[in-house]
């Protein structure tokens, strides 16, 4: 199992990137942290002991508690935020 850098996660809306409230969840910032450096949600899954269809619920969360459009720009968000690095 690969290590994580954890830390607080930020939600919000597709609002100035300074403005993303910090309200993610632990597991979704488990699972965008893998997110952004590149993992698929089958890695994802196995890194965390968890199901592809609870990754995909809990990306599927913190992508409408950011209100990004996509999980492209999701983790654009994120990433610029410095919640995760790549």
């Amino acid at each position: 199992m690969r290590t994580l850098e954890l830390g607080m996660a930020n939600g919000g809306s597709t609002a100035p990137v300074s403005s993303i409230p910090r309200d993610f969840s632990r597991r979704e910032t488990d699972c965008l942290v893998l997110l952004v450096r590149g993992y698929t949600d089958e890695e994802i899954a196995s890194d965390l002991a968890i199901t592809h269809a609870t990754v995909r619920f809990h990306l599927d969360g913190a992508r409408r508690k950011a209100g990004a459009r996509s999980r492209t720009h999701l983790a654009a968000l994120v990433v610029a935020r410095g919640v995760a690095h790549p």
